[in-house]
């Protein structure tokens, strides 16, 4: 949260208003009160932890429990090719979290903290909270 607020309480002001000129006096002082309170970035983080838990039993992209779900050719077909695009997008985003490390300048990817992107990689990463992972459905 501090790094990538999700929510602020006031609009960025528009130029040539006084707001904008306030803004630009003490841009610290509005960003400040921009960002959301210690409270309700506890709230916001304890909700996405709790939102972000995988449970064992959860069916990822691509994933069926049962091997004879159906026993249309087309519909099988259609799985298979989506698996490999499924398979292609994870490998893309492994070379690119690679890239990022060698020092390639990617969007989000620059600071002091060098950390690989795991959050929409397709494949299960399991149970609890591990930052990867598409589920089959949302219920939230």
């Amino acid at each position: 949260m501090p790094n990538s607020v999700g929510m602020t309480r006031r609009f960025i002001p528009e130029e040539g208003t006084d707001e904008w000129e306030e803004t630009m006096e003490d841009p610290q002082k509005f960003y400040m009160d921009m960002i959301p309170s210690q409270g309700v970035t506890t709230i916001t983080m304890s909700t996405f932890e709790a939102l972000g838990h995988h449970m064992e039993e959860e069916e990822y992209l691509g994933d069926r429990p049962e091997a004879q779900w159906t026993s249309n050719e087309h519909a099988l077909g259609a799985l298979e090719s989506f698996r490999r695009a499924i398979a292609d997008a994870e490998e893309s985003i492994g070379a690119r979290n690679a890239a990022a490390l060698q020092g390639h300048q990617l969007c989000h990817r620059e600071g002091a903290v060098k950390m690989p992107y795991t959050l929409l990689n397709p494949l299960s990463g399991g149970a609890g909270l591990t930052f990867r992972g598409v589920p089959n459905s949302v219920s939230m």
